[in-house]
């Protein structure tokens, strides 16, 4: 599998990969587990419907081993396989999501799940140039689907490409206006190629959302360091960061300010915005 590393810091430890972890896993009910006896309890909506419930309990490792026996009793049937990706990938198994929505293609090349689901793996490996033509494929494929637009932009902005970037999370918003992901990220797109204003106006009207979250709030702390008010990002981190959090946090962001290929510094952000 080809990937390339991320350069640089580790603000994405510190920022990026808030609201990404995983619930704690939850032991399965054995009774649930039943799903390859045949008839009803063996057919294809029945094993995706208990590995689903699997999932959402927080029980990641049995729904993987549940979409597994699913994909391989249904072998011409992407969805399993989708599934499987998507489970992986939450589980942070990013090179094997990459396989699994690789599998679905070659049974649905024009699967915009797959499609989109195979662009966000590469992206999450650091590998952003070979996301972008699953990801271009997607888009023409589901124009309506906000995520498509986002991993997209999340992959050009990864590139150095913000411009395209900006205009891929704006198709997004044209189909999930509220979508607060969408907004952060067009946020920080912006504050990477120097649209101070219109990157710090939207991010504190994000922020401001009775709906955001610390990440999204940490967020705001980041696009007002990468305008340089390091006093603003101070009080914003301040909001939701620990003294020695928020102290350390300036530092990487005032270390971000002095790698001067924005796509360079974007990467070294890392996973910060969502796909």
């Amino acid at each position: 599998m080809r990937r390339a590393g991320w350069p640089g810091m580790s603000i994405a430890l510190a920022i990026a990969l808030a609201g990404c972890g995983q619930a704690t896993p939850q032991i399965a009910d054995p009774a649930m587990l039943t799903v390859s006896d045949g008839g009803e309890a063996g057919s294809l909506a029945s094993m995706l419907r208990v590995a689903d419930r699997v999932r959402e309990g927080g029980d990641l490792p049995t729904a993987i081993s549940l979409y597994r026996q699913a994909a391989a009793a249904h072998t011409d049937n992407p969805e399993p396989l989708i599934r499987l990706g998507d489970a992986l990938a939450e589980a942070g198994d990013h090179e094997r999501a990459v396989g699994a929505h690789s599998a679905a293609l070659a049974l649905a090349p024009a699967n915009a799940a797959a499609l989109v689901g195979l662009g966000a793996g590469f992206v999450a490996l650091g590998d952003p140039e070979a996301a972008l033509p699953s990801l271009e494929q997607a888009v023409t494929v589901a124009p309506d689907n906000p995520r498509v637009h986002r991993v997209r932009g999340i992959a050009l902005d990864l590139l150095g490409r913000h411009r395209p970037a900006q205009e891929s999370y704006r198709a997004g918003l044209a189909h999930a206006p509220r979508d607060l992901d969408t907004q952060s990220n067009l946020a920080v797109s912006l504050a990477l190629s120097g649209r101070n204003e219109e990157a710090v106006a939207m991010m504190r009207a994000v922020a401001r959302d009775p709906h955001a979250g610390r990440f999204h709030r940490r967020n705001l702390a980041l696009v007002y360091g990468l305008t340089g008010d390091d006093n603003a990002a101070r009080q914003a981190a301040a909001q939701v960061l620990e003294e020695g959090e928020v102290n350390r946090l300036l530092v990487e962001i005032a270390a971000l300010r002095r790698i001067e290929d924005s796509g360079a510094r974007a990467r070294a952000i890392g996973t910060l915005p969502r796909t």
